[in-house]
């Protein structure tokens, strides 16, 4: 008996390896693909990013990191604002890296555009890599609001992997984390091995999916009125030609008081096409910002 039980645990322990091997390549694979190059800089930082997998599974009910980059090298995902001597009102830009400028200068990228057309200050706040919730967990900490003044217009720019990046695990850092214990987010159970198991294209379709970024994207709003008030406006621009994930968003972003902007609805220009992205093939260029910024501002009325 004690033979049969010994050789359980032993195959136990051997299948439980099995899983981390499998289950951390996956997680190797995903950080490859989301470009999350900070998770390799130390041994360290890699088992904490792996680890808040598991954390995110486990404890999103109760705490959550919420992101404070630090100006640290390639980790200066947070861009500087621009024209912060203006007294006009300023303008919030929040996303991805579309938002962020990857690839450009902020003089090249959306925000530098708006800042020279308009003179008003542009406080841009997208992450390089992350998407609608990191935005909602900067606007549910109280450090955001000593950094960012309240604005006239908030602007979120949007790609359809969005969607999926609200599932994504692993996607906060460990430099300039900021904790707090109020946050109350949907629990995640998507580790490595469920997460790569979904196709991606069919995930983007998956009605719970969507229906957590629509709930994002409300709660959004809802912090950012709670904070800065009721006049504030608030735009949404899809940066894609997709028709998969619109149809899915667009009425819900409507409803919760965002002016929605595609761009079809800006240009009959195809942006998807090499001469309007960047080197590598997937950011607005700057000819992309230097054709739709003046569109967009006549369109808010900026």
């Amino acid at each position: 008996m004690k033979k049969i039980t010994k050789i359980a645990i032993i195959n136990i322990l051997f299948l439980i390896v099995l899983f981390f091997i499998f289950d951390i390549t996956l997680f190797v694979k995903d950080v490859n693909k989301n470009c999350r190059f900070y998770v390799y800089e130390t041994p360290l930082t890699f088992i904490k990013a792996y680890l808040r997998v598991y954390k995110r599974i486990f404890y999103t009910k109760t705490n959550y990191d919420i992101i404070f980059l630090k100006d640290k090298g390639y980790l200066t995902y947070l861009r500087q604002p621009l024209n912060t001597e203006s007294t006009k009102p300023p303008i919030l830009l929040m996303g991805c890296s579309f938002a962020y400028g990857s690839f450009l200068t902020p003089e090249e990228s959306f925000m530098g555009k708006l800042a020279k057309l308009t003179g008003r200050p542009i406080y841009n706040r997208a992450i390089q890599g992350r998407g609608a919730d990191e935005m909602l967990y900067q606007l549910r900490s109280d450090e955001f609001y000593k950094k960012v003044p309240k604005p006239e217009w908030l602007i979120y720019i949007f790609i359809p992997d969005h969607v999926r990046r609200t599932q994504i695990p692993c996607c906060v850092d460990d430099l300039g984390v900021y904790y707090n214990n109020r946050i109350k987010i949907i629990p995640n159970f998507n580790i490595p091995i469920l997460y790569t198991m979904r196709n991606q294209i069919d995930y983007y379709a998956i009605d719970k999916c969507i229906l957590h970024f629509n709930q994002i994207m409300t709660n959004i709003k809802l912090q950012a009125e709670k904070h800065w008030g009721n006049d504030v406006k608030y735009a949404f621009l899809f940066y894609d030609n997709d028709y998969i994930v619109n149809p899915k968003i667009k009425e819900s972003i409507i409803n919760n008081g965002f002016i929605f902007l595609t761009l079809n609805d800006l240009t009959p220009v195809n942006l998807m096409t090499e001469e309007y992205k960047t080197d590598d093939n997937i950011h607005p260029s700057e000819k992309a910002w230097d054709l739709l910024t003046p569109l967009i501002i006549e369109k808010l009325g900026l």
